[in-house]
């Protein structure tokens, strides 16, 4: 059985309920909390359901310790 997708929408929204700052360079998105920077490329951010990639969730929780289930039972 396959993971639910996670969409740039309800990333977006947990971000900013947990005070992570998002920073725009170009079409580009920077999420940016504790010194740690991660990038989403504008073919993931451009509108709330573009599909987050798995190595972009992958990266997320690397970083900042947030995992998928995290983001969708916010």
């Amino acid at each position: 059985m396959s993971q639910p997708a996670v969409k740039w929408g309800r990333l977006l929204r947990f971000l900013n309920r947990h005070n992570f700052q998002i920073n725009t360079d170009g079409g580009d998105k920077l999420i940016i909390k504790d010194g740690k920077v991660h990038r989403i490329g504008h073919k993931f951010c451009t509108s709330n359901n573009d599909e987050l990639s798995p190595a972009h969730l992958s990266a997320i929780k690397r970083k900042f310790g947030v995992t998928r289930e995290d983001i969708l039972n916010d």
